[in-house]
């Protein structure tokens, strides 16, 4: 729905570039969601080891560039994906059902009789300002 909505808008402001446009949040959002998931772990593992020294802090970051960036994409999807196989950011960007909200049609404890037989816009304003 998020994605959606900024899809709408973009589209209104310039349509040519509205699908460059939501590839290029989409991919700061993963990017972001990615050194989230780096800190959040960082500080988890931190706290229950000692913190390495500079020449382990060289060598592990020459590791990391040498790793194949899709070989540490698919071992993150594959630690990052709950029950339904999606990440957390795939859900959070993913759309919600509308569900109606019955209190919106409620009117209380309010009995309907023969003066109050509709939700008329006068008889929805009289019960609103007689509640208290």
């Amino acid at each position: 729905m998020k994605l959606e909505a900024l899809r709408f808008y973009y589209s209104k402001l310039d349509a040519s570039t509205c699908d460059e446009k939501i590839n290029n949040i989409k991919e700061k959002m993963y990017k972001l969601f990615d050194e989230y998931v780096i800190v959040k772990s960082s500080s988890s593992t931190a706290s229950s080891s000692q913190q390495p020294t500079v020449e382990e802090d060289f060598s592990i970051e020459e590791n990391q560039e040498m790793d194949d960036p899709y070989n540490e994409y698919i071992n993150y999807v594959s630690q990052n994906v709950n029950v339904n196989g999606k990440s957390e950011l795939d859900l959070y960007l993913a759309e919600t059902p509308l569900e109606p909200n019955e209190s919106a049609f409620s009117i209380g404890a309010r009995v309907l009789n023969k003066y109050r037989a509709s939700l008329l816009p006068s008889n929805v304003q009289a019960l609103i300002l007689t509640q208290n």
